[in-house]
């Protein structure tokens, strides 16, 4: 039989958590970049703060995805940035 995920929400900075509906939602699951010290993710939408920890699935609003998604496209980038111009 199979076992059944638990999903976590992200942790918002501020005590106010406001009922966003499903579709407003996205689940994102984050490697933890080589190097990175932290344990969370951190990203800034609309004056909040968002803890998305690496490693686990978690369920966060549309625009933090979106906020991820150039994030890691941009570390992406850089990586093959610095291989092209490494001599």
């Amino acid at each position: 039989m199979a076992e059944k995920k638990e999903t976590k929400t992200a942790k918002s900075a501020p005590k106010t958590e406001s009922k966003a509906k499903a579709k407003d939602t996205a689940k994102v699951n984050l490697l933890k970049p080589r190097g990175e010290k932290e344990q969370f993710f951190e990203a800034k939408l609309n004056g909040k703060k968002f803890y998305i920890p690496y490693g686990e699935e978690t369920e966060v609003p549309i625009g933090v995805k979106e906020i991820i998604d150039d994030s890691v496209k941009a570390m992406e980038n850089a990586d093959i940035y610095e291989e092209a111009h490494t001599i």
